[in-house]
């Protein structure tokens, strides 16, 4: 077990010492929808994130599968958007976890990956990912089409702070 402590200080200190609220866009945190999106890359996570609140949501990034999982387990979300290859923790391992979760059983969770063999999309698909694109589907507006429908009607079960953004 390697627990990233610097992590953790920063975490307490920013929501249990000084109280804060990571939401800083002003919207009242409990109506809007709430996504996470976990890539490595940063060019990805920062697309998806301006495309995501664009559409009205709150986003929460996580720099790789490990980060998402911690995320997850601090904070309902109405859904997760993952790559597939990462390092600590895969996309495919990252849902299996999501799914393992009593809490999670209903959350969607959307891969989104370079790799467009069907293999790849059923080993997600397998895991419990409720939907596969590529990130091709993000330049013909597919991908904000799938995650309004995946999300329609949906509301975050939990509440609590959100973690910090990455």
């Amino acid at each position: 077990l390697i627990l990233d402590t610097d992590d953790i200080m920063k975490h307490v200190d920013k929501y249990f010492v000084r109280g804060e609220n990571p939401d800083h866009s002003g919207k009242q945190a409990s109506s809007a929808k709430r996504a996470l999106v976990v890539d490595d890359s940063a060019t990805v996570r920062e697309t998806q994130k301006k495309a995501l609140e664009k559409e009205g949501f709150v986003v929460d990034t996580a720099v790789d599968g490990a980060d998402g999982w911690n995320s997850v387990r601090l904070c309902d979300y109405d859904i997760v958007i993952t790559d597939m290859d990462m390092p600590r923790l895969s996309g495919v391992e990252l849902v299996k976890k999501i799914r393992a979760g009593a809490q999670c059983a209903d959350m969607p969770v959307m891969v989104v990956s370079y790799k467009d063999r069907a293999e790849d999309r059923q080993n997600a698909m397998d895991a419990g990912a409720t939907d596969y694109m590529t990130k091709a589907a993000f330049q013909d507006g597919s991908f904000m089409k799938r995650v309004l429908e995946l999300t329609k009607g949906r509301t975050c079960k939990k509440s609590g702070p959100s973690p910090e953004k990455a």
